[in-house]
């Protein structure tokens, strides 16, 4: 066992002396302020743990501790080991000031406090036969040098700790191991402190389990300060892992679920300074306007604005203040903009895995910033033309004599905004198309190259472009429903429904789907609209009641309640139905009240319904009680008398 405990006690030795090493390579890698002082608070630790294996192994030091060199040399060793042990305790405490500041009387009397100790063990370094007359006394002094330096380190240690549960998972797994490597320290060194108190003047016994079990445990430390400060990129991914479910999702609601421009850079932000960990940030557009900040003063704001334009990728810089930033470009429609965030004082540096990382994001957040910014033109555009319209409709209202010309301008008005989104909506293709094929060469010719995080962006980029392809066929089809000529004739709707519902069943096998078609009376109308509108009525209602057991879906009439001798159609389900309150977003294009994950689509079914009922001259309308089902009323022009249906 004492082979054992020796061979342990030097791998231990030389470890912390790696550690260190490595620990100065890092700071020489990086050369900022707060790896210089881990780097030294590492480093002085490992050059004790270092010597004292050279001294034993070249015989200058006995077992028991006592040396074998001259007065003056043993003297002179015992006093260098002592100030690098104490520097090692007060540089982890800078190494905290780095990161949380303490006030310079702190600092100043922590300073006093560890110079005062080691004077008065100096002593004991340079006479040790104080120590050999009086084993108490210098176990009592040896203690209070214990207890000072355990101060320095301690408090660091609890402090470290409890700030990272606010970190991102890369830092707070980062700092808990710097806590967690320098806990097992303390916890030896007061153990082999208590062992002495109660043996004093007896040295350890090598041949004692107790201390194979000190050994052991000091070599636990080893690898965990060693990932606190150079963790490698698997591990780095090992951490992240909790976070890349919540970034998905996060993701995926920002490029399709923002509402306007504002809170989709809002939202934006906020997850780049959480995937990095910064204290705050700013989205400056084309022109410098600032589209969003957070935890931004004025004087900072206008500092970042005044920077220079976006470097070399993922490499930080320096403000004239001193605050370190880091400003991605955001390539848009409209110029080159920059997302920019500023590291707080937790973050170690704006470099390496987690710059490639913001540049990366940013990509998708220049593409979701353009196509809200599409979207919003296309609002715009349509609030154009209701406000039009209105207008119209007053004029013709007032000016009977100028009906005819009236009813010109608004044909001529519609047709140019149908030809406007017709046109916005093919030109989107070729970008899309565009990006979905450099992705898909990327992955092909380049993807053995890529690291699986670079290869599971592009393929969030690809499937974000496809999904924008299938919006973009969705306003085509509302684009068309405006310019698709009426061919009016009577039409059988009980026919057209219940041929919807059989088309509709073939593909739910797996679901117990029950739909009743009630007779319907005939209608003057465009059958191949009909049988469009109640094909989104009838699927509409087949999506919305997946949760049910047993599906109920009913196609009937009924009178009108606001316009007497009319009758209204329904199709009614017992799905999880809406809240009532917002029934007039349904049939807006693109509203949607339920989430994207939970329901598919775009939210334009219901428009169209609502497009073909009003080119009948009809209205639709819904009623519902959350969770009990949902009722959609629409009208249509009955057939004349005596007109028989179109033959083929």
């Amino acid at each position: 066992m004492k082979d054992l405990t020796t061979f342990l006690q030097h791998v231990s030795g030389v470890g912390f002396g790696l550690v260190g090493l490595l620990a100065l390579l890092e700071w020489w890698r990086r050369r900022d302020r707060e790896t210089a002082y881990l780097a030294l608070a590492l480093g002085l630790f490992g050059a004790v743990s270092l010597m004292g294996e050279v001294l034993r192994d070249t015989g200058l030091t006995r077992a028991d501790g006592s040396s074998t060199a001259p007065p003056v040399v043993a003297a002179i060793l015992g006093l260098l080991s002592l100030g690098m042990f104490m520097a090692c305790g007060y540089a982890l405490l800078l190494f905290r000031h780095a990161l949380l500041p303490l006030s310079r009387r702190v600092l100043w009397g922590t300073a006093g406090l560890v110079v005062l100790v080691t004077l008065l063990i100096l002593p004991l370094t340079f006479d040790p036969s104080v120590a050999r007359s009086n084993p108490a006394l210098a176990l009592a002094a040896i203690s209070l040098l214990f207890l000072v330096w355990i101060g320095c380190v301690g408090e660091p240690v609890y402090r470290l700790w409890r700030v990272s549960r606010r970190r991102p998972a890369v830092q707070r797994a980062r700092l808990r191991a710097l806590a967690t490597g320098y806990g097992i320290i303390i916890v030896v060194l007061v153990f082999a402190v208590g062992v002495a108190s109660a043996n004093p003047g007896k040295p350890n016994d090598p041949n004692s389990p107790v201390n194979l079990i000190v050994q052991l445990t000091i070599l636990v430390a080893l690898p965990i300060l060693y990932v606190s400060f150079a963790p490698p990129r698997w591990l780095r991914r090992a951490w992240r892992a909790s976070e890349e479910e919540a970034f998905s999702d996060a993701l995926h609601d920002l490029l399709l679920e923002s509402p306007d421009t504002h809170v989709l850079t809002d939202r934006a932000l906020a997850w780049a300074i959480r995937l990095v960990g910064a204290d705050g940030g700013v989205v400056l557009d084309a022109d410098g306007t600032t589209l969003a900040a957070r935890s931004m003063d004025d004087h900072l704001l206008q500092e970042v604005s005044a920077s220079p334009q976006p470097g070399r990728e993922g490499v930080p810089s320096r403000l004239p203040d001193g605050h370190r930033v880091m400003a991605i470009p955001l390539t848009l429609s409209s110029g080159t903009g920059r997302m920019v965030v500023v590291a707080g004082s937790l973050t170690p540096a704006l470099a390496g895995e987690e710059g490639v990382r913001l540049s990366q994001y940013a990509v998708s957040v220049a593409a979701a910033i353009d196509r809200m910014r599409l979207v919003e033109a296309v609002r715009r555009s349509e609030d154009e033309l209701r406000n039009v319209n209105r207008d119209l409709e007053g004029r013709v209202l007032s000016r009977t004599a100028e009906l005819e010309l009236s009813n010109r301008e608004l044909q001529a008005s519609n047709r140019e905004l149908e030809a406007f989104s017709y046109t916005v909506s093919h030109d989107l293709r070729s970008p899309l198309r565009a990006i979905d094929g450099f992705t898909r060469i990327l992955t092909e010719e380049h993807g053995s190259k890529l690291d699986p995080d670079a290869a599971r962006y592009l393929d969030l980029v690809a499937e974000n472009a496809r999904g924008m392809g299938s919006l973009i066929d969705t306003m085509l089809t509302f684009s068309r429903m405006g310019r698709q000529p009426l061919t009016l004739q009577k039409v059988e709707p009980r026919e057209i429904a219940q041929r919807v519902a059989d088309r509709v069943l073939v593909d739910l096998e797996n679901r117990v789907v029950e739909i009743t078609v009630n007779p319907l009376p005939a209608v003057q109308s465009d059958p191949v609209l009909v049988e469009q509108l109640f094909s989104n009525l009838v699927g509409n209602a087949v999506k919305f009641t997946r949760e049910r057991k047993v599906a109920k879906i009913e196609v009937g009439v009924k009178p009108d309640p606001d316009a007497p001798g009319v009758t209204s159609f329904y199709v009614k389900d017992n799905g999880i139905g809406f809240d009532p309150r917002y029934a007039h977003k349904l049939f807006g294009v693109f509203q949607r009240l339920h989430r994207a994950e939970e329901y598919e689509g775009f939210g334009a079914g219901l428009a169209i319904v609502e497009r073909i009922v009003t080119r009948h001259g009809g209205r639709a309308w819904a009623e519902s009680v959350q969770g009990e089902g949902a009722t959609f009323y629409f009208t249509l022009q009955p057939a004349p008398a005596g007109v028989l249906p179109a033959q083929d």
